[in-house]
């Protein structure tokens, strides 16, 4: 799917009116929004829901990075609650009584409301993220306390050891040729193919893999370093990750790998952001040897079905169609039956590790929009993604 995050931004910049330091004193007139104070003590129980084992003690808030975001007509939406050293952050919900108040809990990085972080698919979505809350602002809902202690939790994975990306290496040989180019131009490799990779590294297979691109006739060159099989040993392309990386033959494997799923789905490759339809993943995947692969809704229950069974989900997302979205990987959950809604699924992004976490399930839902927004969004899933049976 292709990057479309600053025109998806757009869409609800006349409900947005300001994304700003935090600089509430720890009151607020308004009693029916929480202050910056309760929105630091929610993110600091909530850092005892990360998998990634750190401790409580090694994360801090860092006071001088708690952000919030302002709509024109709902009021205070969230805060962000960075953590010091790009330790993650936690979004929080302003509102009382509006559904829980742990948005969101993140492992990695910091986050400034109403900036586009480039990935993609988070900044898809912080939009999502803010019409869901417009649309909410009106309604009356019980909000549970998040705790430290996991007493009364439910979780299911992370199930993915990979942190891919869509830059080098994986996109090693994404190249195009546009009119005029005397050399060739590097693509990012596309989200839906990074999840696609990273969910085959999940299920180990296929253990060889024919390349079918090493003669690009539309882009009219060969690929003359590639072999016309690609053997994959996925026990040493699971310890490829950026910034501790393998050696480079793991990383053009890797790179071969990437292509050749973008061949399969119909990539089409842009400097600006490859994009693939979603109709095509679900033909690769069967072509790389995986039966199932059922598009649908997104619907929770059918992913928390499929998590249960340890099948990790392939999930887009887009305003208009499944060209111009994006796409990542749902590993995990975590789910609370005592809280009510407090059902959280474990989105590994694709991009290198980066923004990786626990996002509320229900702001995936495509019902929820805020009144006279044009953006109109759309979650679609594949699920059941197996092995096919050997013959």
């Amino acid at each position: 799917m292709k990057r479309t995050s600053f025109f998806l931004l757009l869409a609800v910049c006349l409900f947005v009116t300001a994304c700003e330091n935090g600089s509430d004193s720890g009151h607020d007139s308004d009693p029916s929004k929480i202050t910056a104070y309760e929105a630091v003590q929610i993110a600091t129980e909530g850092i005892a829901l990360l998998p990634d084992a750190v401790a409580t003690t090694d994360r801090r808030v860092d006071p001088n990075k708690v952000k919030t975001c302002t709509s024109t007509t709902a009021g205070k939406l969230f805060y962000v609650v960075n953590f010091a050293d790009n330790a993650g952050f936690a979004v929080v919900r302003a509102t009382r009584n509006a559904g829980p108040q742990l948005l969101a809990i993140v492992e990695s990085g910091n986050y400034t409301p109403g900036s586009t972080t480039g990935n993609p698919s988070f900044d898809n979505y912080a939009t999502l993220l803010i019409n869901y809350l417009i649309a909410a602002a009106n309604q009356t809902a019980t909000a549970p306390a998040i705790t430290a202690s996991r007493s009364g939790w439910t979780s299911v994975g992370p199930f993915l050891s990979v942190k891919w990306g869509q830059e080098a290496p994986y996109n090693g040989y994404c190249w195009i040729k546009l009119e005029g180019d005397v050399n060739p131009q590097v693509c990012p490799a596309g989200s839906s193919v990074t999840a696609v990779a990273q969910i085959m590294s999940y299920h180990g297979h296929p253990a060889e893999l024919p390349v079918t691109f090493i003669n690009d006739t539309e882009n009219e060159f060969t690929y003359t370093d590639i072999d016309a099989n690609l053997t994959l040993d996925w026990s040493a392309l699971k310890q490829y990750n950026v910034g501790n990386s393998a050696a480079n033959a793991t990383g053009k494997k890797l790179a071969v790998l990437f292509r050749e799923i973008g061949q399969l789905s119909g990539t089409k490759y842009d400097v600006d952001g490859s994009s693939t339809p979603i109709g095509n993943t679900t033909e690769a995947l069967h072509a790389l040897g995986y039966v199932g692969c059922t598009l649908s809704s997104y619907d929770w229950q059918r992913v928390r079905e499929d998590l249960d069974n340890e099948r990790p989900v392939f999930m887009g997302g887009s305003e208009d169609d499944f060209v111009k979205g994006s796409s990542w990987v749902v590993d995990g959950y975590m789910t609370n039956v005592g809280q009510a809604g407090s059902n959280y699924i474990h989105i590994n992004w694709g991009f290198n590790g980066y923004n990786n976490g626990y996002y509320l399930a229900d702001v995936f839902n495509s019902s929820a929009k805020a009144t006279g927004a044009s953006y109109n969004y759309k979650s679609q899933t594949i699920t059941g993604i197996a092995v096919a049976p050997a013959n």
